[in-house]
């Protein structure tokens, strides 16, 4: 039920990508996960267990425990963000926790698991291709179920469809993964005929709201994926594998053009049907004729019928795509491809100044406008393993890769063709930010279960056979009582080989490993419970009555200090003398806050202390230099600080504002010629020069030189 509910629940909350939206369910799955190996791995101290430690799935929980120990203890030596490290530390924490509950119920029960867990992740591709056609289609009326655009080179037909996760190129990656999943399912390798009938069902519409989300590399990576499960999958499927995922494609490409033509239109599910049953009842009946003519030729033949109706099938489902369809890939359709490059080497900048432990969470969003060479909008550094390795350096990013290379070969070791989802999510998250949405993890696990609870093959046959000398196993200890059970197990030890010694370290080995992953499991929930109550607490602070208000958020403030959009409504609200004091104190727990830093800045201009304002608002600047609206504020709030301590006769306080006026407008005009220079004043945030700080500098400029200076 945590699983089913955790994957329903992050649809309607765009995959999770919003921390708030995660709090409550990472808390249950840290929690959940907690007790179950408290339960679990505690009372199998003294029981045999399998000792191939890489091959075991329950150790695919250690990576991500570790990962999420490494934020949650950031904090403690290095100056970071906390909220948005414990935030991480959360997330991660969850994940671990989702895959130990995951294994425990396949260990529990694999036959009644392994078909909810196939219902559970099919229901959670229907009701990702729904979001996606009826925000198409305008069945719902939420403007961010699709991305509009003018600018071809954002799309091409001037309309991506970005589903419930509100992104068009995550929403292309999660559905590669699914066709990659389903293509699996066309061969029909252990499924009923039924079954096999439904994956036909999902695959045609899947593929063509892929060809809707324009997203270049999801495209490319399927493509890939297909081509790399020719070499993966057994020798006698390997002519249905060339040919089932393109019959599906030729129906996608039929659906795809008729939605194409509908853009427009508000089309109700009855009109839909027609085009969908002829769509989807076409790719199957030609897959179907294809397994006929299959079983019909010689085996010597197979291989070479099945690549020229592989070369017709691909010519006839491209010739069936609207012409529009090739505009992503057309010569100058991929600047923000190459806007990229600028992204990855501006975040190299900041991985060469905490190489090994990183720079803490949100280490991208935090520090970019501080080192990016150009004034591109870009909030994710549009890496999933790049951004790991800001947040926790080469240390991050290792655990990173073992995790990655661990779960693709315990996939790999149950059920061949059961990587390729895995693959897609994987490579994918190398050129986009995938990984932050809690989504992204959560369904990769879930592949990966039903990849082991539904393997293939020999793997199918020896973990029947395990089945059954478990249920044997059981069935004994239950009639030869307790007692005959610990004698029993003792005299399995011995049979094995094992010394007391051997065994003495293994329990103590499960002891700790436990106890540490109980502790981190407890600390993520705990983290999670105290960033969902201050969250809480702002939430009523800001629905409550003005005069309540101000001694809410002060309480807020007090039991959760690193909340820093809480400490920024208060001092909104608090009087002056509080403001710079609070807003100070704030810095211990998000140094690099941009917004924190401004808000310093201008308090402290308020008060009129022309030093620490100026030492504050230029800290800010440099946080994001490429804000003209800050830039020109700036200008003006000194220039004001002169006038008025100008017309009160204190002319040093009066010069010394003049002079940082002048000198934040001159950093202002610099980097504005430069970027106009480079030919992108037009582009990204626009960055140009604003006639109100024009006008500010110059009257900072009027009263130095009046008194000699300048």
């Amino acid at each position: 039920m945590a699983i089913a509910y955790v994957l329903f629940d992050s649809l309607s909350v765009a995959g999770y990508f919003f921390d708030a939206a995660y709090y409550r369910p990472a808390m249950l799955l840290c929690f959940l996960g907690a007790g179950v190996v408290g339960v679990y791995i505690l009372s199998a101290v003294g029981e045999e267990r399998d000792t191939q430690w890489f091959g075991n799935p329950l150790l695919l929980s250690l990576w991500p425990l570790v990962i999420a120990g490494l934020y949650l203890l950031q904090p403690s030596w290095k100056q970071v963000s906390v909220l948005a490290t414990l935030e991480q530390g959360l997330r991660w924490g969850s994940y671990a926790g989702f895959l130990i509950v995951g294994f425990t119920v396949l260990k529990i029960g694999r036959t009644w698991a392994s078909g909810i867990l196939l219902c559970v992740l099919g229901a959670t591709g229907v009701l990702l291709m729904i979001g996606g056609l009826g925000g198409w289609l305008g069945w719902f009326a939420d403007p961010r179920l699709v991305m509009v655009s003018g600018d071809t080179r954002l799309s091409a037909i001037g309309a991506r469809v970005a589903g419930t996760l509100e992104y068009p190129n995550m929403y292309g990656a999660v559905l590669a993964a699914f066709l990659a999943w389903y293509w699996q399912g066309l061969l029909g390798t252990g499924e009923r005929g039924r079954v096999v009938l439904l994956f036909w069902v999902q695959a045609v519409p899947a593929g063509a709201l892929l060809l809707l989300t324009e997203s270049r590399a999801a495209w490319l990576i399927a493509a890939v994926v297909w081509t790399a499960g020719y070499f993966v999958v057994e020798r006698d499927r390997k002519a249905e594998w060339l040919m089932y995922p393109l019959a599906a494609f030729s129906g996608s490409a039929v659906l795809y053009g008729w939605l194409l033509s509908q853009r427009s239109l508000e089309q109700t599910l009855l009109d839909l049907a027609l085009p969908l049953f002829i769509a989807i009842g076409g790719a199957f009946g030609v897959g179907y004729c294809i397994r006929q003519c299959l079983q019909r030729t010689r085996p010597k033949l197979r291989a070479p019928l099945a690549w020229l109706c592989s070369g017709l099938l691909l010519l006839g489902s491209t010739a069936l795509l609207p012409a529009i369809a090739a505009g992503r890939l057309a010569p100058g359709a991929y600047a923000t491809a190459g806007a990229r490059w600028q992204f990855y080497s501006d975040a190299w900048q900041l991985v060469q100044q905490a190489p090994w432990l990183g720079s803490g969470g949100d280490a991208w969003r935090n520090q970019m406008g501080r080192l990016q060479s150009a004034p591109y909008i870009g909030n994710e550094v549009h890496s999933g393993y790049l951004n790991l390795l800001l947040e926790l350096g080469w240390t991050g990013l290792l655990l990173l890769i073992i995790l990655v290379v661990h779960l693709l070969v315990v996939i790999y070791r149950s059920n061949r063709l059961g990587v390729l989802p895995a693959l897609v999510l994987f490579l994918h998250a190398a050129v986009d930010f995938d990984m932050a949405y809690g989504f992204y993890w959560l369904l990769l696990s879930s592949f990966a279960l039903v990849a082991m609870a539904r393997p293939t093959g020999n793997r199918a046959e020896k973990a029947a056979v395990v089945s059954q000398v478990r249920d044997k196993r059981k069935s004994d200890r239950w009639r030869l009582g307790k007692t005959a059970d610990a004698f029993q197990g003792g005299k399995q030890g011995e049979g094995r080989g094992r010394s007391a010694p051997t065994m003495h370290a293994r329990r103590v080995l499960q002891l700790l490993s436990a106890a540490l992953a109980v502790s981190v499991l407890v600390a993520a929930g705990l983290a999670g419970l105290r960033a969902d109550t201050a969250l809480s607490a702002r939430q009523a602070a800001l629905s409550a009555s003005e005069d309540a208000r101000l001694s809410l958020l002060r309480a807020g403030v007090m039991a959760h200090p690193y909340d820093t959009r809480m400490r920024l409504e208060l001092a909104a609200r608090a009087p002056l003398p509080e403001r710079a004091p609070l807003l100070a104190a704030g810095l211990r727990y998000d140094p690099q806050s941009v917004p924190l830093l401004w808000a310093l800045g201008a308090a402290h201009a308020e008060r009129g202390d022309v030093q620490q304002a100026a030492a504050y608002l230029r800290r800010a600047l440099q946080g994001d230099r490429y804000d003209k609206a800050k830039q020109s504020a700036a200008v003006q709030w000194l220039a004001g600080l002169a006038a008025m301590h100008r017309e009160a006769g204190r002319m040093g306080e009066a010069l010394a504002a003049a002079a940082a006026g002048a000198e934040v407008y001159a950093r202002y005009d610099m980097l504005a010629r430069r970027v106009e220079l480079g030919g992108a004043a037009g582009e990204g945030r626009r960055f140009v020069m604003l006639p109100q700080a024009t006008a500010a500098a110059q009257y900072c400029r009027e009263l130095l030189r009046s008194h000699g200076y300048g």
